[in-house]
């Protein structure tokens, strides 16, 4: 039994290891994708598409950080604990593309992203 028990605290720390995987490699992604996005966006491109371009990333870094808690959730078929991690985690992300689309009225903020990635080519 004691054998059992050890057993199931190890698949548990397994499990808790490969569920924090997903932030880091989550927020990496979104950060590519990022600057993939400020360096091939257009000079001529709307600044509106820019910024959604922006929100969107940053969004999806947010929105990695609920990925532990769905895979546990998932691993312990917990369907309740899945659905409002999924949930909250859209929730945030329409919050936070909304907030970060509704500053666009500021065209400076991107102008002056644009203005450092170039400085760094």
């Amino acid at each position: 039994s004691s054998g059992d028990n050890n057993n199931n605290n190890n698949k548990e720390e397994e499990c808790a290891c490969v569920c924090w995987l997903s932030v880091p490699s989550g927020i990496l992604l979104s950060l590519l994708c990022l600057s993939y996005h400020l360096m091939y966006a257009d000079d001529n491109d709307d600044t509106d598409y820019k910024w959604a371009g922006v929100a969107y990333c940053v969004a999806a870094g947010v929105e990695s950080l609920s990925e532990p808690h769905v895979i546990y959730a998932m691993k312990r078929m917990d369907v309740s604990s899945r659905a409002k991690s999924e949930a909250l985690a859209i929730f945030i992300k329409s919050i936070s593309t909304i907030v970060l689309l509704s500053s666009t009225n500021n065209n400076k903020s991107i102008n002056n992203i644009n203005n450092n990635i170039n400085n760094i080519n």
